[in-house]
C-alpha cells in the first residue's frame, strides 16, 4: 500500500471511535474532513486540529444536511 496522503471522511469525529480515528489520521499526516452534532465540538475539533482538516455541523440523520456537506466534501477531491 502507498504511503501517499489521502483524504478521509469521518462522520461522527467528535466523539468516540470517529474523534479517535480523526486524531490518528491527523497524526499520519492525512487530510480529514469530519462532521459531527455538536457546536462546541466542531469549534472544539476545528480550533485543535487548524491544519489539513475541515469540520462541519451535520446531523446525518436529516438528509438534506447530509447532501450539502457530501457536495462540499467533493470539493476535497
Amino acid at each position: 500500500m502507498s504511503k501517499g496522503i489521502y483524504t478521509i471522511v469521518i462522520t461522527g469525529a467528535t466523539k468516540g471511535l470517529g474523534r479517535a480515528l480523526t486524531e490518528q489520521y491527523i497524526q499520519l499526516g492525512h487530510m480529514v474532513i469530519g462532521c459531527g452534532r455538536s457546536v462546541n465540538s466542531i469549534e472544539l475539533m476545528t480550533s485543535s486540529y487548524p491544519e489539513n482538516t475541515d469540520f462541519q455541523l451535520v446531523d446525518v440523520s436529516d438528509q438534506k444536511q447530509v447532501c450539502l456537506w457530501s457536495k462540499d466534501c467533493l470539493l476535497y477531491t
